[in-house]
């Protein structure tokens, strides 16, 4: 029995180990800081990547929390500071006497998003929408009205004939407007990196589909108790933390690991009448292959106990798990064999909805308001 509780011990150790996934998610959201930077508006540029930095870890630790709303996205940023550089570059850039409606654009940015959950739209890019080129059929001059759009749908706009506002835009060192509206463009747009992906590659094509396969889960895998969840999770670390994937699906195999149950023991040597006896089994270490294509099966190594005057009280040997329902096993008593019959007791006390998957409770409720 001293072996059985050495092993138990080292077992837990393992689990209490369980390392942070917070370096290779770091490493991951970092990338973007070994962007080069533009010639123009480099300040805007280096608080964007940062920016765009923070929010892909506050976006990658969300999953495991389920915490999903802007705020909890924009925290440890500096939002503000970014947002405020960006209007005053865009104020110094295009000022309202030369450029009409530009400064109801530029203090637009300095508007939180506030949705819940988060939405990607809220995020938004300083849009450059070209309109068609028009050639004054007098002068032979060529025009183009160029139009930028920005947050809570506010616009200004400037024509590349306009002598007035080209000049302006050439005495700030650009060859023309629109250069000069690109310019800072592509110092801020990189801001929303990690979030445009979080949206449109992570939620639309991962979420829903590890959804379903959750609920596969759910209801075909059979309960397990707090320690054989976190050796689940131990076993499975690169699938439950892997920054390339943030959306992971169930566990293809679960780790059985101290748990216990009920059980019906039948001795076939024993005196009549007390052959069949109620027990408690516990199986120390195994698994269950719970989505096996041609039947869901697994083995564990299990001690049970049993109240019984002609033979030891406990015995070992194996339990074998069939189609997530059944378990039976086989012990040694001694100089007996004995079978029993599983009654789990993760199954009566935790229920299904309290499996691995338990953390991942709210996604179904986030994925319906997206």
């Amino acid at each position: 029995m001293k072996h059985y509780m050495t092993l138990a011990l080292l077992l837990l150790t393992m689990l209490v180990s369980h390392a942070s996934n917070s370096t290779t998610v770091n490493e991951y959201c970092e990338n973007i800081l070994q962007k080069d930077p533009p010639d123009k508006h480099k300040e805007l540029f280096q608080l964007a990547v940062n920016y765009a930095s923070t929010t892909c870890v506050n976006i990658m630790s969300g999953f495991e929390n389920a915490n999903y709303s802007s705020k909890y996205v924009l925290e440890n940023t500096d939002h503000l500071g970014l947002m405020e550089q960006l209007s005053s570059t865009l104020l110094v850039a295009f000022p309202q006497s030369v450029f009409p409606n530009s400064t109801a654009f530029a203090n637009a940015w300095l508007t939180t998003p506030t949705s819940v959950p988060i939405n990607a739209s809220e995020f938004a890019d300083i849009e450059i929408i070209r309109g068609n080129i028009n050639i004054d059929s007098t002068t032979g001059v060529s025009s183009q009205k160029i139009t930028v759009n920005g947050l809570l749908a506010t616009s200004f706009f400037f024509n590349t004939a306009d002598a007035s506002q080209q000049n302006y835009c050439i005495s700030l060192g650009a060859k023309n407007c629109t250069e000069a509206i690109e310019n800072i463009a592509t110092a801020f747009n990189i801001y929303r990196h990690y979030i445009v992906e979080y949206k449109s590659n992570l939620i639309a094509k991962t979420l829903r589909e590890s959804i379903v396969n959750w609920d596969i889960y759910k209801k075909e895998a059979p309960a397990l108790g707090l320690v054989s969840l976190l050796a689940t999770s131990r076993v499975h670390k690169s699938l439950f933390y892997n920054p390339n994937d943030p959306w992971p699906g169930p566990p293809p195999y679960q780790v059985r690991a101290l748990e216990f149950s009920l059980v019906l023991e039948h001795l076939p040597d024993a005196e009549n009448g007390n052959r069949t006896e109620p027990g408690l089994a516990l199986e120390w270490i195994g698994f269950n292959d719970w989505d096996n294509d041609v039947i869901p099966w697994g083995l564990g190594v299990t001690s049970v106990y049993a109240d019984r005057e002609d033979a030891k009280s406990i015995g070992h040997g194996i339990t074998l798990h069939l189609d997530n329902k059944y378990s039976l096993g086989v012990i040694r008593r001694g100089d007996d064999n004995a079978i029993f019959f599983n009654i789990s007791l993760s199954e009566y006390f935790i229920g299904k909805k309290h499996k691995l998957s338990d953390y991942k409770s709210d996604l179904k409720k986030l994925a319906n308001k997206l």
